[in-house]
């Protein structure tokens, strides 16, 4: 009976991880929130729900707030409503003009310019700059009808070792728009599945957690085509718990709007990992 019980839990904790997982898809800054992605130039642009502006916002924005004049990798917002009854604000303080730090590549947190239910941002991308869009209200978020995925199997929960790297390596890998990203992996994880000696190269740690980004046999056909992602627990003496039912989806595979990483060379596995998030988009008529 022990091993029943020990197969109930670790379902149930599976499915707790998956309702997170949908809940945390469905908050109002969420992936599933992003509008757009601009990219700047040098100069001035607009900005505002108007079609012909080069920064176009969601509808519930003022038709032509202002302008961002981008110069030397610096982005500076110029409000130009005629109305004070609209306040825009940039991180909580209402502005007129306001230098917007970038995310440096999600290494920092930006400057965040808000309009109602609308968030703006300037995003870092390998050597480009863009203006991204987020609105809370967006239909897409209330629209989601969730996720979707493979049944719980126990089996792809595999023990694994964490070989760290003397210091941790920088790594390039290309992404979903034709740009370079950079991570610091501290380290590889060695394991055993289908009886294949296998490795995942880690793109960055926290704590207990290695971030890892993979591709495996089942992509484009049940798995989204470009990468998925995985954390992989690790404790002090580098023992490693690699569960795949817990492998996820990309931002990428809900939005045009995210620039996703590619997975190393070393991470496109030669099994078909039947386990985790599946994608919507995929083509299940072989099922």
């Amino acid at each position: 009976m022990s091993g029943v019980n020990e197969f109930s839990g670790y379902i149930a904790e599976i499915e707790a991880w998956r309702i997170k997982r949908e809940t945390d898809l469905r908050a109002p800054d969420s992936w599933l929130s992003l509008t757009g992605l601009f990219e700047l130039k040098d100069g001035e642009q607009s900005i505002g729900s108007d079609e012909s502006c080069d920064v176009i916002l969601p509808s519930s924005a003022p038709s032509h707030l202002g302008t961002v004049t981008f110069r030397e990798n610096q982005a500076t917002l110029h409000v130009t409503l005629d109305t004070t009854d609209i306040a825009v604000k940039v991180d909580g303080k209402t502005v007129r003009e306001a230098v917007l730090v970038d995310n440096d590549d999600g290494y920092r947190t930006p400057s965040f310019a808000t309009i109602g239910s609308v968030t703006f941002f300037v995003h870092k991308y390998g050597e480009h700059y863009g203006i991204r869009i987020k609105d809370s209200q967006n239909p897409v978020i209330q629209n989601f009808a969730g996720c979707i995925w493979y049944a719980v199997k126990p089996d792809y929960r595999v023990p694994g070792q964490f070989v760290p790297h003397p210091e941790a390596q920088s790594i390039q890998v290309n992404t979903t728009v034709n740009t370079l990203a950079e991570y610091k992996s501290p380290g590889v994880v060695r394991f055993e599945l289908h009886g294949q000696q296998l490795q995942l190269l880690a793109t960055g740690r926290t704590g207990d957690k290695l971030s890892v980004i993979l591709r495996d046999t089942t992509a484009g056909k049940e798995t989204y085509a470009a990468v998925r992602f995985l954390s992989v627990e690790v404790d002090d003496k580098n023992d490693a718990v690699i569960d795949f039912n817990k492998t996820y989806n990309p931002p990428c595979a809900f939005t045009p709007y995210a620039t996703c990483p590619l997975p190393p060379r070393m991470n496109i596995l030669p099994v078909a990992i039947e386990a985790g998030e599946r994608y919507a988009g995929a083509d299940y008529s072989h099922d």
